[in-house]
C-alpha cells in the first residue's frame, strides 16, 4: 500500500522507524488510560499497511453476528477506501477524525482512507465523546451510534459523518432532524 505524500497522522508523517513514530504519536494523544496502547496499535497497523505483504488480518466487531477474523488483500482495502472517498466527495487535505478502535475493520478503514487520499487524520483514544478530546472542525468522521448519541451538541463540528456498527433509532433520527445541523451530513452504513 502506498502512502499519499499529503498524509499526516496527528501532524506526523511516518518515517523509517516505527518505534520512534509510536513514541511521537503517543505524545500527541491526550494523556490518559489507553493512550499508549492505542498509539502502539495504530502504529502497528500503519506500518503493516506499508510493508510488502499482500494481506492484512482484520477483525469485525461482531455487531452483526459472531466476530470474525479475516485476511483482507491490501488492494481491496485501497479500492474500498477510494470508493468511499468518491461516494462522499472526500478529497486530499481533508481533516478527518479517527475515534474508533484500530483493532477492528472500521477504525482500520479510516486509516486506509487517510493514507490513500492524503488526509490530515487526527486520532483520539476511542470514547463515547471523542470530540471532547480534540479541538477544531473536521471534514469527515466515522462514528458508532453511541458516539453519535453522546456527541449531538458537537456534531456541527463535523461536515460529514458516517455511522456504522449498529442501527440508529428512528426516534434519535427525528431528534437529529430537530437539531438542524446545517454543517453536518449524517450517513448510516448499518443495515
Amino acid at each position: 500500500m502506498k502512502i499519499h505524500p499529503r498524509f499526516r497522522l496527528n501532524g506526523l508523517r511516518p518515517g523509517d522507524d516505527p518505534a520512534l513514530f509510536c513514541q511521537e504519536l503517543e505524545k500527541t494523544l491526550p494523556v490518559g488510560e489507553g493512550s499508549a496502547a492505542y498509539a502502539r496499535e495504530t502504529t502497528d497497523f500503519l506500518y503493516r499497511c506499508l510493508d510488502t505483504g499482500r494481506t492484512i488480518r482484520c477483525h469485525t466487531s461482531g455487531s452483526t453476528g459472531v466476530p470474525k477474523t479475516m485476511e483482507i488483500e491490501k488492494s481491496r482495502m485501497v479500492a474500498s477506501a477510494r470508493m468511499t472517498c468518491r461516494r462522499f466527495d472526500l478529497g486530499e487535505d481533508m481533516r478527518a477524525l479517527l475515534c474508533l478502535p484500530i483493532a477492528y475493520i472500521a477504525g482500520r478503514m479510516m486509516l486506509v482512507r487517510a493514507l490513500t487520499a492524503g488526509w490530515d487524520l487526527r486520532a483520539v483514544v476511542p470514547s463515547s465523546r471523542p470530540l471532547e478530546q480534540v479541538e477544531g472542525r473536521f471534514d469527515f468522521a466515522a462514528l458508532v451510534p453511541l458516539q453519535l448519541y453522546e456527541s449531538v451538541e458537537a456534531l456541527s463540528r463535523i461536515r460529514k459523518v458516517l455511522v456504522g456498527g449498529g442501527a440508529v433509532s428512528e426516534a434519535f433520527l427525528g431528534r437529529l432532524a430537530e437539531c438542524r445541523l446545517p454543517e453536518a451530513a449524517i450517513y448510516q452504513s448499518y443495515a
